[in-house]
């Protein structure tokens, strides 16, 4: 068999030799997703949140864990009292999973159109699964009402790619 090294360090081989596999390196499917949900302060107020959870509407799948969760108001929120915003996720079923698992009770001083919300709630940080059934997500208000405000919430989120 005979065999060669070309000008940038590649080695030639003449015949039927097979390659030589390089370990060096894997590839794997990613499993890091991202789901982003705008709200704004009208559509909280219109309806119950987790009642109005549609076969539709965009979800986490169920045993994923959230890596990170960040809210942007793209216009500043507010509202004649102390009002705050809580997010959560329930089943499309109407069920709760964790009521504030995103986040609990942002206050409207924390949701100005320039303010990033990293948010906090049981789920986020990788250490709890949404459970065993798709995730939505949905906003509720309390001492309210909401006179102004919507935003944009991104959550990066992990699935198992088995």
């Amino acid at each position: 068999m005979s065999t060669w090294t070309n000008f940038d360090g590649l080695e030639i081989d003449f015949g039927v030799t097979q390659g030589k596999v390089n370990i060096t390196g894997s590839t794997a499917e990613s499993t890091v997703r991202t789901l982003v949900v705008d709200v704004d302060y009208e559509s909280i107020l219109e309806k119950d949140a987790l009642a109005e959870i549609s076969i539709k509407d965009a979800f986490i799948p169920a045993g994923s864990y959230i890596r990170s969760a960040v809210f942007n108001p793209t216009t500043s929120w507010a509202a004649a009292g102390a009002a705050t915003l809580t997010i959560g996720l329930g089943t499309r079923a109407g069920v709760v999973i964790d009521a504030d698992g995103i986040d609990a009770t942002i206050a409207k001083t924390a949701l100005a159109s320039t303010a990033v919300v990293d948010c906090d709630g049981a789920l986020v940080g990788g250490t709890l699964p949404v459970g065993t059934s798709d995730a939505c997500v949905y906003f509720t208000t309390a001492t309210g009402p909401w006179t102004a405000g919507a935003g944009r919430l991104t959550i990066e989120y992990i699935t198992d790619a088995t």
